[in-house]
């Protein structure tokens, strides 16, 4: 004869949980016993509908008590609990009740339970749900119950099933708070009453954490860990206490209390990689990148165990890969750095951080098609950040999009309005695509913002020059002289237009000044002012001596100023001619 399967509960007000919890579950296990602590609502009469069960027993603070009442009307082999919030698929049930139905009565079963809390995180831990129904079964502890220590009396022993069940009751952040208040009170209680109990402490320190009670939080765990010297039958609650007590010194800025505690957790289980992530973390924030790095490979190697208490498995994953990323491209190991990168979207597809930092990385290192790729898709994400539309403009400069680069650009503009950088690259691209007049405005807007910007005067003094507009270039190019003396590329600007205004002895003073400056580069002046044909063979070898010092545009403007002295200086004109074919190259 085939085992039987009787689902527990125990309920009270849940007429809008409970038959998102019955209806995927009807029909699959052999009976549904409800046990209902006290419903002012239509709690019981949708259980009865939906074919279970249902008993009353009234509510004494104490849920171990209520599930053992719940036990006592089973009839099947085995036990299978659930509460209203949990929600387990068809195909889940079917899995776990064909373990059940195949295996002997001499085990028990941990299924992967995953809570959604209200701030958006998921933690997941091993829960024991099923197990044969057996004489002396019972729950233990008014609050956080557990059936294990009987069953572990009886000697049977754990199997991890791989079932999962989605636990919603933290969903909502004022059921939270009084889910943390009402356990409070009952494990402060049970303390009281059992002090030596590990369990109960570890209980009662997670929930002081969950209220914020940090100091606390440390008091109960080290009287925990004080019992766990004597008592080394609870592994896993040692190990989780070291954790959760360096989690608390770190947050009252005990670092040195915070290492030893992870420490501590990894002798326990050398084999589970959370104390490195612990560790790796901690060394991360601290900026000591080498010691993280070395721990986040270690959980990579490790991986992070599923136990019995809850954790962010998801969270740590990602972070880990993301951190790890970060390790590797502070030592330019980009190839490793983007494989993280891309591990942590893989665990958290939708993480802006995670694909803006490989973005990032693709654009330093001249990766700019993957770059735009990154960029493409947090614009897709409805990105809101300036920076995001800039970087994205960058690559499709750099990829001669500019046409692209425009809209992007001009999207990070919108954003922020006063983004200068922005502005700059957007006159660029408009002096590229010939709009002349729009590279102005774009020059002017950044100039309102900072008058004595440098990069914007200067390029906006060549538009002008571009443009044959000698009086505005000049003007422009005088005051970035008074800003920033001794720059080439102004000094040569100025000496262009002397040079086509025919004004020698502006010229000559402005060779004289580049000739004092860049004394190793320019050669002697000629002695007369009124020596053209010298002037124009001077510049002529300073923009020899400049293209050898791979200043490419400024060489191309000495040989321009040395050609409107003398038209026919066969030096410059080869000199020229060979340079705007290296360019095209």
């Amino acid at each position: 004869m085939k085992p039987k399967i009787s689902l527990c509960m125990i309920v009270r007000d849940e007429e809008e949980n409970l038959a998102g919890c019955l209806l995927p579950v009807k029909g699959i296990f052999d009976e549904i016993v409800v046990v209902d602590t006290g419903s002012r609502d239509g709690t019981v009469r949708i259980a009865r509908r939906l074919g279970a069960k249902v008993f009353h027993f009234p509510w004494r603070d104490d849920f171990a008590e209520a599930r053992n009442f719940s036990l006592s009307h089973a009839t099947g082999d085995w036990i299978f609990w659930m509460d209203a919030d949990d929600r387990l698929e068809s195909r889940e049930a079917l899995k776990l009740k064909g373990l059940a139905k195949s295996s002997p009565p001499n085990c028990y079963f941990l299924c992967q339970v995953v809570s959604t809390e209200f701030n958006g995180m998921r933690t997941e831990f091993l829960q024991l749900r099923c197990f044969p129904n057996l004489p002396g079964v019972r729950f233990e502890n008014p609050v956080h119950e557990q059936v294990a220590y009987s069953l572990d009396r009886l000697g049977l022993r754990p199997v991890t099933t791989g079932v999962r069940i989605n636990h919603l009751g933290y969903s909502h952040p004022e059921e939270y708070r009084r889910k943390v208040e009402r356990n409070l009170r009952i494990l402060q209680k049970q303390v009281e009453r059992n002090p030596e109990d590990m369990a109960i402490r570890y209980q009662l320190a997670t929930n002081y954490n969950a209220k914020g009670m940090v100091k606390e939080a440390v008091r109960e765990l080290t009287e925990l860990l004080g019992i766990a010297k004597s008592n080394p039958d609870f592994p896993e609650i040692t190990k989780m206490a070291h954790i959760i007590l360096g989690n608390n010194y770190r947050k009252l800025g005990k670092f040195n209390l915070a290492f030893q505690q992870y420490q501590d957790a990894g002798k326990i289980d050398p084999e589970d990689g959370l104390p490195n992530y612990c560790l790796g973390e901690l060394h991360y924030k601290l900026g000591r990148l080498a010691e993280a790095k070395g721990n986040f490979e270690e959980v990579k190697r490790k991986g992070i165990k599923l136990g019995l208490a809850s954790l962010p498995l998801g969270e740590l994953r990602y972070f880990n890969s993301f951190y790890l990323a970060k390790c590797y491209e502070r030592e330019g190991r980009v190839k490793e750095a983007s494989k993280e990168y891309e591990e942590a979207l893989r665990i958290k597809p939708g993480s802006t951080p995670a694909l803006r930092s490989l973005g990032e990385l693709f654009l330093r290192n001249g990766n700019y098609l993957r770059a735009q790729e990154c960029y493409q898709k947090l614009a897709a994400w409805g990105s809101n950040s300036p920076a995001d539309y800039f970087d994205l403009g960058m690559a499709k400069i750099l990829l001669g999009d500019l046409q692209g680069a425009e809209k992007a650009l001009k999207k990070a503009i919108k954003f922020a309005p006063h983004f200068r950088e922005a502005l700059l690259r957007l006159a660029y691209v408009y002096t590229k695509e010939g709009k002349i007049r729009q590279a102005e405005i774009s020059y002017k807007k950044l100039l309102e913002i900072d008058p004595n910007q440098v990069e914007a005067l200067t390029n906006l003094g060549y538009l002008y020059l571009s443009a044959n507009d000698y009086p505005r270039a000049k003007r422009v190019f005088l005051q970035v002289k008074g800003l920033r003396p001794g720059r080439i590329d102004i000094s040569l600007g100025l000496a262009k237009i002397y040079a086509q205004e025919r004004s020698i002895p502006n010229l000559f003073n402005e060779y004289a000044d580049i000739a004092a400056k860049y004394p190793k580069l320019a050669p002697p002046l000629p002695h007369k002012v009124q020596d053209v044909y010298a002037l124009a063979l001077a510049f002529n070898r300073f923009g020899e001596a400049l293209l050898k010092d791979e200043k490419i545009a400024e060489a191309a403007i000495s040989f321009d100023v040395s050609l409107s002295l003398k038209p026919d200086l066969d030096e410059a004109k080869s000199n020229l001619s060979a340079l705007k074919e290296r360019i095209d190259l």
